[in-house]
């Protein structure tokens, strides 16, 4: 009956529309298969660490319009 939260998750920019594709599918998997999630909080950083990792959400406009549509749909659930 306790309430779950993904305290962090997150995908790089490969190809394009790769990283909005992964952002829709991984909501409606959550949805659909794990129901009893309740919060997902987006890991949103730019790292240079051994590498150049960049986790934000707005790396194209793509990503940043899939997160847009994620949080207009669920902002009412």
């Amino acid at each position: 009956g306790k309430q779950i939260m993904i305290g962090e998750y997150g995908v790089q920019e490969r190809e394009p529309g790769e990283k909005a594709d992964w952002i829709l599918d991984s909501i409606a998997t959550v949805q659909d298969r794990f129901p009893q999630i309740d919060a997902l909080v987006y890991y949103d950083e730019d790292r240079e660490e051994g590498g150049h990792y960049d986790w934000r959400l707005d790396t194209s406009e793509s990503s940043y319009d899939a997160f847009a549509q994620v949080a207009e749909a669920t902002a009412h659930e």
